[in-house]
């Protein structure tokens, strides 16, 4: 993909994470926002609304298009944006279809650390997300040692 087109991908994520902030969860039930008003009046909308679980993958994806474009500290933001959005929206919404996005997206920052040549904050989330999501007893510790060494090698 050339610049402008990434440059123009990232314009209109922008614009779909601004149409779910604002309709929120009347946008994302019906497909479409000419709903009736007393349908889906405040006191049927949960109170996390505006942070709808798409958003998250609308930021995820921003990360994803700044990192192609070499902006790996705007795109460590949205990736941790995502992140609070996930996790808000996963309390109030449950997981949804993708159980294990709070580990991409722990990932993703992870790896962003890599590229921006932070290498112990990388190793720091790495160790982090073996302890989180693969706990430990002897032979978990030998083979995160082994992928961790394979990693910073």
């Amino acid at each position: 993909l050339s610049d402008i087109d990434l440059e123009q991908s990232f314009h209109y994520l922008e614009k779909a994470e601004d149409q779910y902030r604002y309709h929120g969860l009347r946008l994302s039930q019906t497909g479409r926002e000419e709903d009736e008003e007393e349908e889906y009046s405040t006191n049927h909308i949960p109170p996390h609304h505006h942070i709808h679980p798409e958003i998250s993958k609308i930021l995820e994806n921003q990360g994803l298009i700044l990192r192609m474009m070499g902006n790996h500290e705007h795109a460590l933001g949205k990736y941790r944006e995502a992140m609070e959005v996930w996790e808000t929206s996963s309390k109030a919404y449950g997981v949804g279809d993708d159980p294990d996005k709070g580990l991409k997206l722990q990932v993703s920052i992870a790896d962003c650390y890599q590229s921006m040549e932070e290498i112990g904050l990388a190793q720091g989330e790495y160790e982090r997300i073996m302890m989180e999501y693969y706990g430990k007893d002897n032979k978990e510790e030998e083979e995160e040692d082994q992928v961790m060494r394979m990693l910073f090698a």
